[in-house]
């Protein structure tokens, strides 16, 4: 009993050294191209690091394309997902009303998660 302090003092400084302990408040988003055949296709997505879990947009612009959110994940021991939108009709509706500039570009994503 009196050795659980101590070992979990070493663990604690180990952690921290290497860097393992949850930073608080960052986020790492996974962003595929609206255009790709599926929602995971490694060769259109971007991902992103954000200090903040909470500027972690829906959607991202680059170079004219159109990237979604498709994973969002914040960093500890384990990264810990936290976020997969689906990325319904409902959604992409909304996004095409609240972005009226991506409107034909989202009317055409082919990984959108159909109603049940």
């Amino acid at each position: 009993m009196d050795l659980v302090r101590p070992i979990l003092t070493i663990f604690a400084a180990v952690a921290v050294l290497c860097g393992c302990m949850p930073r608080s408040g960052e986020a790492t988003a996974i962003f595929t191209d609206s255009q790709s055949k599926n929602r995971w296709d490694g060769n259109k997505r971007v991902i992103a690091r954000y200090a903040r879990k909470e500027d972690v947009p829906k959607f991202l612009s680059v170079k004219g394309r159109l990237y979604l959110l498709v994973q969002e994940t914040h960093p500890g021991l384990v990264d810990t997902v936290v976020n997969i939108p689906e990325w319904d009709s409902k959604e992409l509706i909304a996004l095409s009303k609240a972005r009226p500039e991506f409107r034909a570009t989202l009317d055409t994503v082919r990984w959108q998660k159909l109603p049940d």
